[in-house]
């Protein structure tokens, strides 16, 4: 009979532990701070990060992350060759707008290696057609997604995106630094004995 009463007194506590991790990961999630809500099929993160309006193109900062489940990524600076590199603008504002409503936006995306300065991975302007759009918001935060070479090697790189007005006619830089991870190194394979 005190076996159960025991059994009984861990699984309540078991049931508060997890009560309080749920509210504490909840309110993680709810405040914005490393977990970001997305819209894949537009490829927005579905809150600006602030209400600003600019009258001429501007934009935060870009904000790395990876993957968390199919409707929200995580903030992140570490990678893996294994890993998708998802980068957002945050607080895109001041796009013009057409008469129809639609703004027209593109992006060119390099990811450059510190070691050697070497360029890994460089895509110009590719959202095309899809990057024309009529928008709900003056302020966006939209994302994208680079998958890195599994062949590139440990060491920091930078993210360089430039991004574009098309309709005005023009851009601004920004970029964030990432440190990639081999998943394989470190394991090393024994020579095979001779004898």
């Amino acid at each position: 009979m005190r076996r159960k009463k025991v059994l009984f007194v861990l699984g309540i506590v078991l049931v508060l532990i997890f009560l309080f991790l749920y509210v504490v990961f909840e309110k993680e999630i709810n405040a914005g701070i490393s977990l970001f809500e997305i819209d894949p099929e537009h490829q927005l993160v579905l809150f600006p990060f602030s209400n600003r309006e600019s009258e001429t193109l501007a934009m935060d900062e870009i904000i790395l992350a990876s993957l968390y489940d199919a409707q929200h990524i995580l903030r992140s600076t570490t990678f893996t060759e294994e890993s998708d590199l998802y980068f957002i603008m945050a607080n895109v504002s001041g796009l013009s707008v057409q008469q129809d409503g639609s703004s027209w936006y593109d992006v060119d995306v390099q990811v450059l290696r510190h070691a050697d300065n070497a360029t890994v991975l460089s895509l110009e302007k590719n959202l095309g057609e899809k990057g024309k759009r009529v928008l709900n918001s003056k302020t966006i935060s939209p994302y994208g997604l680079v998958n890195i070479p599994w062949t590139a090697d440990s060491g920091n790189y930078t993210v360089a995106i430039t991004f574009y007005d098309l309709y005005a006619n023009i851009s601004l830089e920004r970029n964030a630094t990432f440190t990639l991870v081999n998943s394989y190194e470190g394991i090393s394979i024994p020579e095979p004995m001779l004898g």
